[in-house]
Formats: structure tokens, sequence, C-alpha cells
């Protein structure tokens, strides 16, 4: 709907939505020093990574959004690598 009429003017919602859950997922792996990374860390991948967690039926929806973003971040990810010290040859692509 357009700002006219009282909308937000997206032109396309999910496409939106899926952009802002990409780049929420974004700040949570540069940023994990902030209270919400921890907070996450510590609730739903406190031995791992965010991008080596997995999602059971179990957990929250915004958990649930999160891996969602996570999928779509990684659909679009580059990974160079410096040094061979994070590379795990017979899991990584």
């Amino acid at each position: 709907m357009s700002k006219e009429l009282g909308g937000m003017d997206f032109r396309d919602l999910p496409l939106f939505n899926n952009a802002f859950l990409a780049k929420q997922c974004w700040r949570l792996i540069h940023f994990s020093s902030t209270l919400a990374a921890r907070v996450l860390k510590a609730c739903y991948f406190p031995e791992s990574t965010i991008l080596l967690t997995a999602c059971s039926g179990s957990n929250s929806y915004l958990w649930k959004s999160f891996v969602w973003g996570l999928e779509l971040l990684e659909a679009r990810f580059r990974w160079r690598i410096g040094d061979d010290s994070s590379v795990l040859i017979y899991r990584d692509r």
C-alpha cells in the first residue's frame, strides 16, 4: 500500500522480511559481543557458533525465523580461506 493510502510503501513485503532476517543474522555473526547475541548463544547454541546450529521443532518462533535468515544468508555467502585452521575438509563444501 502506498504512503498516500496510509501504508509504508514496501513493494514486496515478503522480500523485505527476508532481507531483514538475513541482516539480523549478519549482525549476530559480526557483533557477537552484544547482549542479544550473547543471550541467543546461551540459549540456542552454547557449544558452537551460530553458523553450525540447527533448528528443532521445540524452538521458539524467533529462533526458527533466525535459522531461516541464516539459510538465506548462507545461500549468498562467499567464504575466503585465509589459513587452513578453520577448514573442515570432509564437512565444508
